[in-house]
């Protein structure tokens, strides 16, 4: 329902006020009637809608009813259809009548007019603002949801910096100093032409210093100005010695890299009457070029990348141009038309000011076809007879050089060359260069993108955020404001249309942009005052800066937050919309639900309103929602491992990186400098994400376990699009509040109840006197992120007492819908069946538990085979070696382990119900425990269900088990039951650089993992 508001009318004076766009304005007819009126009539301009609310019906005027009757106490009610270019520019009159007369015994009039005041934010989490008839100030779960997402703005973009971005109340960059320069390679300086600054041409293209990502710049020695004939007028090609700039000093010319000056023939087919320009349009559709040049616009369209094309590489062909042209034939390294920084804008092909005509993008599509046989440093074939260039080729200063051609689909095979190739990319790499497909979307290209002239020919259009996940991003130069959205790259959030340029910071990058639109005539503007203002409760939640007109970021400063509620926003002057930028400052958490609240109000100036207090016309909401931390679990894809290098587990180290090297996954150790002898980086730390529609954050949350490590997360994790987040054990820490203790299943559902996150479980006690617990603070925190709902195991039975010693989850696609191993007679009525329960059927795990149960059965048959001298630790020194005999006539040894199975078993019931499993979904790995002084239960042998989950590769603690055939027959039980998921078994010894102490693989490593495909607004808590 429109907001509405009541008008009181006079007939002694006219009556002006103000109608805001989508509300409804309720005329006080009655009120407002002289002595003896008994009807009315109304009558509007065209501008206005009026209709009559009498009794139960609702009727427009005009209508066949003339006069109203008055003592029925008829309602009177106008909208209005679009912004007035005047105050007052529409008008009401209502005429008053007596019950017998025909003359009218008093008028009032009304002066309306409309404005449109609009909050917006991105309620339908398409990445982008727009005006929505939504309501927005509620926020909906689910795919047909909506309401707005806020990020904690929890990483540090100023390495400089010594907390958080969100302790900081400056818009920062990369280097911290608040300008919008970006941090440049060391490898590369920003020399590229069409800069003022920068070098003529001919002495750039031979020289290292080339931009990371551009055209090769090769022109042919005989090259020749251009006449004044050209697309734009004013465009001139490179040559040697022809001046860029007059104002630069000269340098001596040297010639040019180009293919004839290097032995090779010029195009075969090429038509040498018809030059080249170089054109780029900005999206399909854009308005085309004024055709009163002699040039066909945007003919021979060949785009970079056939399914991406809002950036398209063109050609003009010039029909008009002298059949007897200057120019040779063009080499197909040959660069045309490049701009020169003192171009005039081009009105009539981009009328809008904040556009920049000439931009140029580079992006690879993740389902590109690689090279055949090519690896990123050999060279490269070009075309069916042509020889491929080697790594020492003279033809650029980097010998890494990716030709666009026919045979690679790159260009539609439309060309008038058949057997050439017409341009030629060069891509800079980053050392050290990764082993991936040059056309892969993990290609780690350096995009390092100095401020660039608006007609450069690479002018970069992207927010920094990388294509590439795992190589470090810089910023690069803001999208460009246009009229509607276009489509969108692989991993690139969409852009808000409407914009002026976004500043050039990463810091308001991982902001939510909130706009303020205005219509209407500045004077009423100026006779009124639009308030923004946030509630009480949420000023320590939430932070909003503003820019004004400008994009420099020192203009931006914090307008609410703290103990600022409120901001008075003045429209400029050319620019209708506002836009803020809202960062997040606290977390979901017991006293704070998410949701965040911010107002706009239209006030009635004092001045209006004669020294009284202003009174509010019009309130427009928006709510956020601050995104949840999530965790991922162990069948998401790994992208990075973490290990601690101590004392003496240099050799368990080595294990897991060549693990890590299978698994073609990135490891980082920790040196002994920053872990001070801690080799517990499981318990140190827990990797999650934030996400938004324009940006995914990974955020580690740090434990409130403050050894060795504590330092760890917080200087080097923390960093440029990398959050941190941490609580605090009010009652002190105990082992429980290690993230050995903290972990999450995969997606399930549960009785018809889906959680496509998965559910976070962490171990507990039993209600008893001295029972162990998750710190309040990190349980309170867990819940009230909502999309994992947390489920609370019994781990206190063990020693250390983390739920990662009994259980883990591992990816398993073999799993159907309908498993045929459920035998449902056999199943208790309270089980679940694999049918009805469980999308860990559909998603593909299982659930690993430690069983002595199932160690005791192997052992017994190994018994029964005659292999009971086989003995335990076989190879380890100073270490008992019991045998099967041995171990099975130890009765303290069976009754410790029939209390760990029950222990055990009580959770595997537990995880049943909560997870939605069923038997199948289970799987039973060996494993015994052993009493220590306190009756608590450690580990008899390394225990393999504490392993390290790399996709298919598992990093297993080798259990020195009995040896029988040559095998250690508890291994050779794992293998039998995960081998035949598709899983590889790597076992690794830690017997002494972790068992001993009460540790494991997966304690002594820590993995960053892919965030869901699945977005976390679209669950139903």
């Amino acid at each position: 329902m429109a907001q509405q508001r009541r008008v009181q009318l006079s007939t002694q004076s006219p009556t002006s006020t103000v109608c805001v766009l989508g509300t409804e304005l309720a005329l006080d007819v009655c009120g407002s009637a002289p002595r003896g009126a008994a009807s009315f009539q109304a009558q509007a301009t065209p501008g206005v809608r009026l209709w009559v609310l009498h009794g139960a019906r609702s009727v427009k005027l005009p209508s066949s009813v003339g006069r109203w009757p008055l003592g029925a106490r008829p309602e009177l009610l106008l909208a209005m259809e679009r912004p007035s270019h005047e105050p007052g520019d529409e008008k009401v009159r209502i005429s008053y009548f007596r019950e017998d007369g025909g003359v009218p015994v008093g008028r009032a009039l009304l002066y309306l007019t409309c404005v449109e005041v609009s909050l917006d934010a991105d309620v339908t989490r398409s990445g982008a603002v727009s005006r929505t008839l939504l309501d927005k100030a509620s926020w909906i779960w689910g795919p047909e949801g909506r309401g707005a997402v806020l990020l904690v703005n929890c990483d540090r973009d100023d390495a400089g910096a010594e907390g958080l971005d969100s302790e900081d109340s400056a818009v920062r960059s990369y280097s911290g100093a608040g300008s919008p320069q970006p941090r440049l390679s060391p490898r590369f300086s920003p020399n590229f032409p069409l800069f003022p600054q920068f070098s003529p041409f001919p002495q750039l293209s031979p020289l290292p210093q080339i931009f990371p990502i551009s055209l090769s710049f090769s022109l042919l020695p005989q090259f020749l100005p251009f006449p004044s004939v050209s697309p734009f007028s004013h465009s001139f090609p490179f040559s040697p010695g022809f001046p860029l700039f007059p104002l630069l000093p000269q340098s001596p010319p040297s010639p040019p890299i180009s293919p004839l000056s290097l032995g090779f023939p010029p195009f075969p087919h090429f038509l040498p009457s018809f030059p080249f320009s170089l054109s780029f349009s900005l999206f399909p559709g854009f308005p085309s070029v004024s055709p009163s040049p002699p040039v066909i616009p945007f003919s021979l369209s060949f785009p970079l990348f056939p399914p991406i094309f809002p950036f398209s590489l063109s050609f003009f062909l010039f029909p008009g141009f002298p059949s007897v042209s200057p120019f040779p034939p063009i080499s197909p390294f040959s660069c045309n038309f490049p701009l020169l920084s003192q171009f005039p804008p081009f009105p009539q092909l981009f009328p809008l000011p904040q556009i920049f005509p000439f931009s140029l993008s580079f992006s690879l599509l993740s389902q590109f076809p690689p090279f055949p046989s090519v690896s990123p440093f050999s060279q490269f074939p070009l075309f069916p007879g042509f020889s491929p260039f080697s790594p020492s080729s003279p033809i650029s200063p980097f010998s890494l050089s990716f030709p666009l051609f026919l045979g690679f689909l790159l260009f539609p095979p439309i060309s008038p060359f058949p057997s050439v190739f017409p341009f030629f990319l060069q891509f800079s790499p980053v050392s050290p260069f990764p082993p991936v497909s040059p056309f892969s979307h993990s290609f780690p290209f350096s995009l390092l993108f100095p401020p660039i002239s608006p007609y450069s020919l690479n002018f970069p259009l992207f927010p920094p955020v990388s294509l590439f996940p795992n190589f470090p991003i810089s910023p690069i130069f803001p999208p460009i404001s246009l009229s509607s959205p276009f489509p969108q790259f692989p991993h690139f959030p969409p852009f808000s249309p409407n914009f002026p340029p976004f500043p050039f910071s990463p810091d308001l990058q991982d902001m939510a942009q909130l706009v303020l639109r205005t219509r209407g005539p500045r004077a009423t503007f100026a006779g009124h005052r639009l308030l923004l203002h946030l509630d009480f409760g949420h000023a320590d939640k939430i932070r909003v800066f503003y820019g004004g007109d400008g994009a420099e970021l020192e203009k931006f400063q914090p307008v609410l937050g703290g103990s600022k509620l409120s901001y008075t926003v003045r429209p400029g002057r050319h620019q209708h919309d506002s836009v803020f930028y809202v960062e997040g400052l606290a977390f979901p958490d017991v006293d704070f639900s998410g949701l965040v609240s911010l107002h706009v109000t239209l006030l009635e100036s004092p001045e209006k309103c004669q020294g009284l207090l202003e009174s509010p016309i019009f309130t427009d909401s928006v709510v956020f929602r601050v995104a949840p931390w999530i965790m991922t679990p162990n069948t998401a894809a790994p992208l990075e491992v973490f290990v601690c290098s101590v004392d003496g587990n240099e050799e368990f180290v080595a294990a897991v990186g060549a693990l890590a090297e299978r698994a073609q996954c990135p490891l980082t150790v920790c040196p002994a400098p920053q872990n001070r002898q801690d080799r517990w980086i499981q318990d140190e730390m827990e990797f999650g994400y934030i996400q938004a529609p324009h940006k995914t954050l990974p955020v580690v949350f740090d434990s409130p376990r403050d050894l060795g490590l504590k330092d760890f997360p917080v200087k080097s994790i923390l960093g440029p699009d990398f959050g941190y987040v941490a609580r605090q054990a009010a009652e002190g820490a105990s082992s429980l509040d290690s993230f050995g203790n903290l972990e999450v299943s995969p997606p399930v559902t549960v009785q018809g109840k889906e959680y496509p996150l998965g559910r976070i479980l962490i171990g507990s006690s039993f209600p008893r006197v001295g029972g162990r617990r998750m710190a309040k603070a990190v349980r309170d925190f867990l819940v009230a992120q909502k999309v994992q709902e947390p489920v609370e195991l019994f781990s206190d039975w063990l020693s250390v007492g983390h739920v990662d010693e009994f259980l883990s989850f591992v990816p398993a696609p073999d799993r159907k819908v309908t498993d045929p191993r459920v035998d449902k007679s056999r199943m208790r009525p309270s089980e679940p069946s694999s049918t009805s329960s469980s999308s860990s059927s559909l998603q593909g795990f299982r659930l690993l538990l430690a069983s002595p149960s199932a160690c005791y059965q192997l052992l017994r048959e190994k018994q029964e085979e005659g292999f009971g001298e086989a003995a335990m630790f076989q190879g380890l020194d100073r270490v008992p070696k019991p045998t099967i005999n041995e171990i099975l006539a130890n009765e303290e040894l069976r009754k410790f382990n029939d209390y760990a199975q029950s222990c055990i078993s009580w959770n595997r019931d537990i995880l049943k119900r909560s997870l939605g499993l069923a038997e199948p979904d289970i799987l039973d790995i060996p494993q015994l425990f052993q009493s220590n002084a306190a009756s608590e239960a450690q580990a008899f042998f390394p225990d393999m269900v504490n392993m390290l989950v790399l996709g298919r590769h598992l990093g297993i603690p080798k259990p020195f088990g009995p040896v029988v055939g040559g095998r250690c027959c508890l291994e050779q039980r794992v293998r039998e039951l995960l081998e035949p998921l598709g899983l590889s078994c790597t076992f690794i010894d830690d017997f002494f650089s972790y068992h001993v102490l009460l540790g494991e693989v997966h304690c002594g490593t820590n993995v960053r993992r892919k965030p869901f495909a699945f977005k976390w607004w679209d669950v139903v808590p």
